[in-house]
């Protein structure tokens, strides 16, 4: 089974042409949806969530550019490559942020069309990482900066975890400690629920806990109602009549300037699956926000 590159929607008042295209790109692996009128684009650009729009302005039924606008303001418009004789205005240019790859002069042959197409995915995933990853280091120094103003390390860990959580929009976000039996773990702070710090839990219930403690390692399970990773606990849970709402979860040990201090855990309920770029983004704030933690660590041992 092929896996699809992308969603693209073809709008162009030539239904041949549209039909073309669209088996052109779905022969290459892409999801292609023709559209023949103006005025039926944003329609179908909210329900077949486009990756691509490839769009002749002339389109019958109103003004394309026009029907588009609040999609740009709202910042739902996909992607758009031009496909027409004369180049777009400046004005829409602008307004619509196209670069130079995005206009294609009509009449335009099947090949040139395909590379276009691929150069413009290219290049939007491109941005897209570029600005994912501008806002990711905009909520560290964010992070960095509410974490900096705690006192105590319990402050600034109950800070962080409630920060960690909603920049990830998961449903928990804990760091434990492991007790000496190696059976218990004893949570230390916790973003959805302040009042379970000093809460002490079986690892055995928790058994990502346990292998991230363990191996020394990171855990990441994608999906927690198939992976056998859970099949004891998922057998415990059953025969106490719990329902655990859990979808993916991940543990990782954390060290503050080389020692061991203790266990991050996330887990997510009906958000999207935890990725390993979750993980990388919850150990940049670690990093950045070590240095005020050790001091307030420091502090607190010297205090008799």
């Amino acid at each position: 089974m092929s896996v699809v590159l992308a969603r693209v929607l073809v709008a162009d008042a030539d239904p041949l042409f549209v039909r073309t295209v669209a088996r052109l790109l779905a022969s290459h692996d892409y999801h292609a949806v023709p559209v023949t009128s103006g005025d039926l684009l944003p329609d179908h650009l909210a329900a077949e969530g486009a990756d691509l729009l490839v769009l002749d302005p002339a389109l019958p039924g109103g003004d394309a550019w026009r029907a588009l606008a609040p999609l740009q303001e709202a910042g739902t418009l996909p992607t758009v490559l031009v496909l027409s004789a004369s180049a777009p205005t400046p004005e829409v240019a602008q307004r619509f942020q196209l670069g130079p790859l995005q206009w294609l002069p009509k009449p335009v042959a099947v090949r040139p069309l395909l590379e276009r197409v691929r150069a413009v995915l290219r290049e939007a995933r491109r941005a897209d990482r570029a600005a994912a990853d501008a806002r990711q280091q905009a909520e560290v120094v964010d992070i960095f900066r509410s974490v900096a103003r705690q006192g105590t390390s319990e402050e600034i860990l109950r800070v962080l975890v409630h920060r960690l959580a909603r920049a990830l929009r998961i449903a928990r976000c804990s760091i434990l400690q492991v007790q000496e039996d190696g059976a218990h773990a004893v949570v230390i702070a916790a973003s959805d629920d302040p009042g379970l710090a000093r809460l002490v839990v079986m690892l055995d219930d928790y058994p990502e806990i346990r292998r991230a403690h363990e191996r020394g390692e990171a855990v990441l399970v994608a999906d927690v109602a198939t992976d056998p990773l859970y099949d004891v606990a998922r057998r415990r849970w059953a025969e106490r009549g719990l329902a655990v709402e859990v979808r993916s979860a991940a543990c990782f040990p954390h060290a503050v300037q080389g020692r061991p201090f203790g266990l991050v855990f996330l887990r997510t309920t009906s958000e999207a699956a935890l990725e390993e770029a979750d993980l990388a983004f919850v150990r940049g704030v670690l990093r950045a926000i070590e240095t005020p933690l050790a001091h307030a660590l420091a502090r607190e041992a010297a205090t008799p």
